[in-house]
């Protein structure tokens, strides 16, 4: 039984040309001709829901950011492909093969990995229908597999490569064995663990999600000692002035003083006090005191992020600063500052997946 294959080396006829951009029409063109080779094509962004590709060789293929949803990919090959935020919600990925391709954030929401469809099979309810104006698709596509050294397609039955010329292994009878390719898919890994399609509703939620409904907590962010700095310091100046307006029976400097001493303890009783920000599979946390704000990602409608630059003096410059201020499609917002533990770092995860989710990724496009 020959499997997809595993050589990272570039296929024999991948020419320079083949790398350049490619278009839906010109993918699906050469597939209703009867072409299933695209291996290293450069399909970057493309919209191809719904589309039926079953046995494609996508091998090294670019198809970061592109739309299959609702798409038939049975026994499809990615191997060493790039489907970085690819959306493949509701795609038929049944035995297609994933060995080596890059999935970080890709989308495989309600994915069907058990239901492979033969030549002629449509999936059951496709989401939107693709129409070319070139000539239709033969009923009966010839059975394919790939070769096993440099990845290009060929017929079942052929012994040699028709690319490269090298001589292939038998494949077993379809009576006695199973098909010639049958890879498990591989779920998509992102920087910060794997990725589980979520059961829950894919559509923007008017209320904050609860933390269930945000999937699997990948990284926690506590708050950053830094934030009692100035608090100390002015509750510092605070005890002082009290003294002192005590020791001269000052009883207007006493009152200033013990506002000031107040107006820190409220400060951070509501702004700096338990402060702490979660990363989920979908969503993020932030906590300040009392209030928690939750959202998935599709519920961020902007991220702002703000860099400020200190200096002593007026001119001698100190170090900069980063916030970021994200807003949610209730309205509300929330900021993410220098009082959470690399608040850079949040702030970039947060503004990254805000710009990737498909959500997001839909406004842009339309």
């Amino acid at each position: 039984m020959s499997q997809p294959p595993l050589d990272p080396h570039k296929a024999p006829g991948a020419s320079s040309e083949q790398e350049q951009p490619r278009s839906a029409a010109q993918l699906l063109a050469a597939y209703a001709s009867g072409e299933r080779s695209f291996t290293y094509w450069n399909l970057n962004g493309l919209d191809l829901r719904a589309a039926t590709l079953r046995d494609a060789n996508f091998y090294g293929a670019n198809l970061t950011g592109a739309d299959l949803s609702g798409a038939d990919l049975t026994r499809a090959n990615f191997g060493q492909a790039s489907l970085r935020a690819a959306i493949l919600r509701g795609a038929n990925i049944s035995e297609a093969y994933f060995e080596g391709a890059s999935t970080d954030y890709a989308d495989m929401t309600d994915a069907i990995t058990d239901q492979p469809t033969s030549d002629g099979a449509d999936l059951a309810s496709p989401a939107v229908s693709v129409s070319l104006n070139s000539s239709p698709a033969p009923a009966s596509a010839p059975a394919l597999r790939f070769c096993v050294y440099c990845g290009s397609g060929m017929p079942t039955e052929g012994t040699f490569c028709p690319v490269c010329g090298k001589s292939q292994p038998p494949v077993e009878s379809a009576a006695t064995s199973s098909p010639v390719v049958q890879p498990q898919p591989v779920a998509p890994v992102s920087p910060y663990g794997v990725y589980t399609p979520p059961a829950a509703p894919t559509t923007v939620q008017a209320q904050s999600p609860d933390s269930t409904q945000l999937g699997k907590l990948l990284r926690e962010y506590p708050g950053s000692g830094l934030r009692f700095v100035g608090i100390a310091l002015w509750a510092g100046v605070a005890v002082f002035g009290l003294i002192a307006s005590l020791t001269e029976s000052s009883f207007i400097g006493f009152l200033f003083w013990l506002v000031v001493g107040a107006g820190c303890f409220v400060y951070y009783y509501n702004f700096q006090r338990d402060v702490h920000a979660e990363i989920y599979e979908y969503g993020f946390s932030i906590s300040r005191g009392d209030k928690t704000t939750r959202s998935r990602w599709e519920g961020i409608t902007n991220v702002e992020h703000w860099v400020k630059q200190s200096y002593l003096y007026g001119f001698i410059p100190l170090g900069k600063s980063h916030s970021y201020t994200i807003t949610l499609s209730t309205g509300e917002q929330v900021k993410v500052t220098s009082s959470l533990t690399n608040a850079q770092q949040l702030g970039e995860v947060i503004h990254q997946m805000w710009i990737i989710s498909p959500a997001n990724r839909g406004i842009r496009t339309s």
